[in-house]
């Protein structure tokens, strides 16, 4: 069973301090937004949230049960879409006015990344909004022991390459991270033609807003 599919079956929510919704900021530069993807949408608490705030919001995610719950979750119509982000996305050029990916991008490895993040691109329309999270793991404790890393919440994370590291045993076990940090980010979103408009920190996160250049 894929790891999102078992966590959204038992209904494990994440910490709350983890689970964090769309700031005041954020809002402020969707206002002339319509249409917004939701990419990586789980549970669909960021989603139900967009939705609830007027916005036509289409979800993605590749867990059955995760878009199962944020079907339940959603209170008005919201389209959806299952599916592996990490595929040509099933999206025109320019369909959507923004794009949010909260606590998703990072699940995999670098080269992977680059060419979704190039696909996010091309599906924005020209000044569209980009907002994007993603963990910061200098707010995390680690220990190194016998070329393995243990984590503070119990995780056990094997190095298969620069910055990216595959969990073994504990939270999200299976599901590749990329260890990304302000600089790192900031470069790759711009590498792929977006303008930084500011960035910041979100209790254990890094919070990017971009626009399509």
């Amino acid at each position: 069973m894929k790891e999102y599919d078992k966590r959204w079956k038992e209904q494990e929510n994440m910490e709350s301090g983890l689970r964090t919704l769309i700031d005041e900021r954020e809002l402020q530069l969707l206002k002339d937004a319509n249409k917004v993807l939701d990419l990586g949408c789980g549970d669909g608490l960021t989603l139900a949230f967009l939705v609830d705030k007027g916005f036509d919001v289409t979800g993605m995610d590749y867990s059955e049960v995760g878009i199962a719950n944020a079907k339940k979750r959603v209170s008005k119509k919201a389209k959806f879409v299952l599916g592996d982000i990490y595929q040509p996305l099933p999206f025109e050029d320019e369909e959507f006015d923004a794009i949010i990916a909260y606590q998703v991008i990072n699940h995999n490895t670098i080269e992977e990344i680059r060419k979704l993040l190039k696909e996010l691109h091309r599906i924005l329309k020209p000044g569209g909004v980009f907002s994007v999270k993603v963990s910061d793991w200098t707010t995390y404790g680690y220990n190194y022991v016998d070329g393995l890393c243990y984590d503070e919440f119990g995780s056990i994370l094997k190095p298969i390459g620069e910055r990216t590291f595959l969990p073994i045993a504990g939270w999200e076990k299976g599901v590749i991270h990329y260890d990304f940090n302000k600089e790192i980010l900031k470069k790759e979103v711009e590498d792929a033609g977006f303008e930084l408009l500011d960035m910041r920190n979100i209790k254990c996160h890094i919070l990017g807003n971009f626009r399509k250049k």
